[in-house]
């Protein structure tokens, strides 16, 4: 019976493993992505911090006004982030976005995800490093998502905005490996297991059932 149980308990520990990997593996690389009390760790120019955000205490948000905001290098509206990153690994950029009102116009946003100094199209124009572009004002915030393979051991991610009757906030950043896919030796191993553990389970109430 003893021998029973631990190989039961064996085979569900092997089990969860499978099933617990996709989320150990998926881990945020970005720091302070909820821009908590100030931008720390973000390269920032003309970008402050304030409310409303979406969690914590505070976004990130720029009021630049004008089409050069969405200028790679313009001193009016940049906010970037280097992060550590394994070449040739997927990674999926989340973040949640939103200006001041829902009737803010003009307004832009662009996400960049490159290796050094990214490149763009300006305003407008999503082309080179830009992974998302959005020129819709909305006032709740707001989830985006891009994907991205990694081409070298660092990252930058960068945003930038204008919104010029107020404000574009962004809160929540997070830059994680993409979950891996079960492969088909790990499904059969899976399979394998549950009718392991089904054999087992039924084996130790026939023997309750027989004592």
């Amino acid at each position: 019976m003893p021998k029973v149980m631990r190989a039961l308990a064996g085979v569900c520990a092997a089990i969860f493993a499978i099933v617990a990997a996709p989320s150990a593996f998926a881990q945020n690389v970005v720091t302070n992505g909820g821009f908590e009390g100030s931008n720390a760790s973000w390269t920032t120019t003309g970008w402050g911090n304030g409310v409303p955000q979406r969690s914590g205490a505070t976004a990130a948000g720029t009021g630049c006004v004008g089409a050069t905001c969405l200028n790679v290098g313009d001193p009016g509206g940049q906010i970037y982030q280097d992060v550590v990153t394994t070449p040739g690994t997927t990674y999926t950029l989340t973040f949640w976005y939103r200006m001041s009102t829902a009737i803010d116009t003009p307004v832009e946003l662009q996400a960049l995800l490159s290796n050094g100094v990214p490149t763009g199209g300006g305003a407008g124009t999503c082309t080179g490093s830009c992974v998302f572009q959005t020129q819709t004002s909305v006032g709740a915030y707001t989830q985006a998502t891009a994907t991205y393979v990694a081409t070298s051991a660092s990252t930058r991610i960068t945003f930038l905005g204008r919104n010029d009757p107020a404000v574009v906030f962004i809160d929540d950043v997070s830059f994680a490996p993409a979950a891996p896919v079960p492969t088909l030796s790990e499904w059969a191993m899976i399979l394998l297991g549950l009718m392991l553990a089904g054999g087992a389970a039924f084996y130790l109430q026939r023997r309750q059932m027989m004592a």
